[in-house]
């Protein structure tokens, strides 16, 4: 049986047209003969060209699929089909569906967080300055103002948040104002931002109820919370700081997540506990915590419905939150 084919010589790409003989032990091309053992049968997929290597570096591409699978069967040639063979059976192609369905879905909800979790330890801390420095100037460029709080209520926040953090100097406290709501967030690095509309609402002179806000953030630091959802978001920006140094996606990602993210509320519970131990360890009364989430519990239900991003949009039941710090345990 002839079949017309194209031909390409290993090292030239010009295209070559001419008929080949399938024979009862080997093929013919060009008047050339190539027996069985000079004969490389590619799998056949789906209905794309069919590809056949040759000893001396010819590669044949055959248009023909089902003539060509015909006069093989008929010289008695052995080739594997089950790519083929699987393509053209709807059934296991329903299931291949639902096997990448499923890998997709695991990846999702448990892959991600293996990754995530994997990256937030093996990040080099230069890379993981770097990302928390262009994530504050993204945030300052897109989000944040200028804070309006006097020094005298920026010098006695600074002494409460150095007795927090014990005066570890990887700790910075940002100031800022924001349209976002009352909040607090933490960067990766121990960079935490403070924002005018939380303090403004506490009722406490010595500001301990903005001491157990500032201990959450520290607990997110601690257990590298954001740093992981910025990884979950940014796959691939979390790859690229790993390997390369370059943190800009991730950077990125991490600057939409301050602002729209959520955290777990397995993350929210862990940094509130921690916030407790360390207020605890302190000696600092939690009751003053509990009253400024009281405030924002009456906030958050004057603006019910309306758009933002108070600090309860992530964390768990208000109610169960007040009483974990009126109760302090």
């Amino acid at each position: 049986m002839t079949l017309l084919v194209t031909w390409f010589k290993s090292g030239d790409s010009a295209k070559h047209t001419d008929v080949m003989d399938i024979l009862e032990d080997g093929f013919k091309l060009n008047d050339i003969y190539y027996s069985i053992n000079d004969i490389k049968i590619h799998s056949r997929i789906a209905n794309t060209p069919r590809r056949v290597d040759f000893s001396d570096g010819i590669s044949v591409f055959i248009y023909e699929n089902e003539k060509f699978d015909m006069a093989l069967q008929h010289a008695g040639f052995k080739t594997k089909k089950t790519a083929h063979h699987l393509e053209s059976k709807m059934h296991y192609a329903l299931l291949s569906l639902a096997v990448l369905l499923l890998m997709g879905w695991w990846t999702l909800f448990y892959g991600a967080d293996f990754a995530a979790n994997i990256g937030a330890r093996y990040i080099p801390s230069s890379a993981l300055n770097d990302l928390s420095e262009k994530t504050m100037k993204f945030l300052d460029d897109e989000f944040l103002g200028d804070s309006k709080l006097t020094i005298q209520e920026k010098q006695k926040l600074q002494a409460v948040f150095d007795r927090v953090t014990s005066g570890d100097k990887s700790y910075k406290l940002h100031f800022r104002s924001a349209y976002i709501g009352p909040n607090a967030f933490a960067l990766p690095n121990g960079d935490i931002v403070l924002l005018d509309d939380l303090v403004k609402l506490s009722t406490d002179k010595e500001y301990r109820d903005i001491a157990g806000v500032l201990a959450h953030e520290q607990g997110h630091v601690v257990y590298k919370h954001s740093l992981k959802n910025a990884i979950k978001t940014t796959i691939s920006g979390a790859m690229a700081a790993y390997f390369v140094g370059d943190v800009s996606a991730l950077a990125n990602g991490l600057g939409a997540f301050m602002i729209n993210g959520h955290y777990s509320r397995e993350h929210e519970r862990e940094a509130d506990r921690y916030a407790l131990d360390r207020l605890h360890a302190l000696n600092i009364d939690t009751k003053p915590t509990a009253k400024l989430f009281e405030e924002l519990q009456k906030l958050e239900g004057e603006k019910k419905g309306e758009k933002g991003n108070d600090i309860f949009a992530t964390h768990p039941d208000t109610s169960e939150r007040i009483k974990l710090f009126r109760d302090g345990k």
